[in-house]
């Protein structure tokens, strides 16, 4: 039987050979390559996830913003549609500021007369609300510890939030909204009557 003789220098090359191979992996310049890759990639996302979260933050508080506008409005156009009068005044040594106030008459046989204020201020750019439910005038010695209602207000482009046409009440104010547009409200009620059966409410 002849056996195969092997040349000693090549078994140990093959040897060799199969080592390396074995234990080749990835070498520095791959790894960073690929670190930086990652880096890139991972950048990309978190702009696009820290975008849309500011987008939506920017759009929640556009809503916010318009729902307590609307929800202003509501409260004064419905106090002054179900109002028997009301007036528009100016606090003491508040020139820029305005006071609405309704008389409303309520009930089926016994009247009950309520009274209802809603306060603007131009220095707190806010508008706050108020009821007197046994008819008295509503107190506006403590106007900053009224209901708050809705903040960031300002005059519309009329430049008076509140004015009074005869039995008519105006409303022209813009609610800022952050980043956006400031929202613009203008609308206006009428009182159902100019009744003289007691005081307003003023």
């Amino acid at each position: 039987m002849v056996r195969e003789m092997r040349n000693p220098a090549t078994a140990r090359r093959s040897v060799s050979d199969g080592r390396a191979q074995s234990e080749s992996g990835v070498s520095l310049v791959e790894l960073l390559a690929y670190m930086m890759l990652s880096v890139v990639i991972l950048g990309i996302i978190g702009s696009i996830l820290i975008n849309g979260l500011r987008t939506e933050a920017i759009v929640r508080t556009a809503n916010q913003s318009t729902s307590a506008g609307q929800l202003a409005l509501e409260s004064i156009q419905r106090g002054v549609r179900n109002s028997s009068g009301f007036a528009v005044s100016v606090p003491e040594n508040r020139d820029q500021d305005q006071v609405v106030m309704v008389r409303t008459a309520g009930g089926a046989e016994d009247i009950v007369y309520t009274c209802q204020a809603w306060y603007y201020s131009a220095s707190e750019r806010t508008i706050r609300t108020e009821t007197s439910p046994d008819g008295t005038p509503v107190s506006i010695e403590n106007l900053s510890t009224w209901t708050l209602i809705v903040e960031g207000v300002a005059p519309g482009a009329s430049g008076t939030v509140f004015a009074q046409l005869g039995s008519e009440l105006t409303i022209d104010l813009t609610v800022d909204a952050q980043e956006r547009e400031p929202i613009i409200i203008q609308s206006s009620a009428r009182s159902r009557a100019t009744s003289t059966e007691q005081e307003l409410c003023a």
